[in-house]
Parts: structure tokens; sequence; C-alpha cells
């Protein structure tokens, strides 16, 4: 009700109507750290030079727009309709749905960064908890466990025999103004077309990085 028409585009967010709204992440959060990576790299920069990006951000602070450290913030900050936008995470776009807030979650035509959860077999353990591990790993990734986690918290398969039921493909179906909007490979990252959408930044390199980020960022946040 609050956001139409729908955004489309990372640009969006500095939309003179969202002035005020827009929800910032904290770069210590990991979907704080990827959005701002997101954004640098549509203004030019890279891994190795985020001034871009943070100059971007520099203009959103400048409309008075909040920032936060993490997920509870958020979420309230959605429910409570202080804001209307923000770069975040679709499971939890769908939490907050479950919970009531008319929130939609879609995949900008630039695309979004890709969020990784990962199981990690642990060096030198025994042989036993070795094959247990891998066990544990080789089911994990099974399209029907896949299926579950995305029935659950709308985490996307990464298994491409996954097969999700309309109702979770096709998550959300919103009307306004007699107009449909519907939210179905960008609600649930889902399908190859969904996946090619998505970018993935080097993680070693953003651990090189990292404390170089936070000062960069504590410094935009004190000017």
């Amino acid at each position: 009700e609050l956001v139409d028409p729908a955004p489309t585009s990372w640009n969006d967010l500095w939309d003179e109507r969202f002035a005020g709204q827009v929800v910032i992440t904290d770069i210590g959060n990991s979907y704080g750290l990827l959005g701002m990576l997101m954004i640098n790299e549509l203004h030019g920069g890279d891994l190795d030079k985020i001034d871009p990006g943070l100059q971007a951000i520099g203009g959103l602070l400048d409309d008075d727009n909040i920032v936060v450290t993490g997920s509870p913030e958020v979420r309230q900050l959605f429910a409570e309709e202080q804001v209307v936008i923000g770069a975040y995470a679709q499971d939890h776009a769908y939490r907050l749905r479950e919970a009531g807030a008319p929130i939609a979650f879609t995949i900008p035509e630039e695309g979004a960064a890709a969020s990784f959860l990962t199981i990690n077999l642990v060096a030198g353990r025994p042989a036993e908890n070795r094959d247990l591990a891998l066990a544990f790993i080789n089911y994990s990734l099974r399209p029907e466990v896949m299926e579950g986690w995305a029935e659950a918290a709308r985490y996307s398969p990464t298994n491409r025999k996954a097969k999700l039921p309309p109702e979770i493909a096709e998550d959300v179906v919103y009307m306004v103004e007699g107009r449909q909007i519907k939210h179905s490979a960008e609600d649930v990252v889902y399908g190859e077309e969904a996946v090619s959408q998505l970018v993935a930044f080097d993680a070693l390199k953003i651990g090189q990085n990292k404390s170089a980020y936070i000062d960069a960022w504590n410094r935009l946040l004190a000017r």
C-alpha cells in the first residue's frame, strides 16, 4: 500500500518519495555488508575500492534514513511502518509476512547478492565422525530436504532437482488498486533464471578487507 509502483532497481532506494523511510543495515551485519558491496559495484567500485558505494550511501544518510544493526530492528521498523523499503533478505521478508506485515521481496533488475548457508566438514576428526558428517552433508543436499527448507524458511534450493509447489514458488500475490503484483521467482530465488541474477562476491577477499571496510564505514557514520 505504501510503495506503489513496486521497486525494480537498487536506484529506487534514492527515490525522493522514500526519503527518510529507507532502512540501511550496518555492515557489521552480513546482509548490510552484501548490500553495501552491491551498491558499491553498481557505482563503479570493487572489493578493493568501496569509496563509490560509501559515497552513494552517504546520500541516503543525508536524507535522514535509519541505520540499524540487525534483523530485530529491521522487522520492528517495517512492522511499525517507520520504513517502507530497504535491502535485506528474502527469508526475513517471509517471516514478516507470516507475522502479518504487508511486505514483499524482489530481486532488483541489476541483480542481488547471494548469501550462502554452508555445512562444513571439520578437519582432523576421527574417521567415524567424518563418515557421519559426510552422511549428514549428503542428506542435507537431497532435493526433499531443500524443499523443506524452502517451505519452512524460504531458503533457496541449490539442488536443481528440488521442486516447489505453487504456493511456495509463487508465495505472494498482492492486489494494489485492482492491479495484481506477483512475486514468484523474485519471492523465493528458485530456478536457473532467478539464480542467474545473483552476484557471488569473493568471500576470501571480503575477509581480507573487512577491517578496512568497517573503518571506512564508521568514518562515514561519524561524519
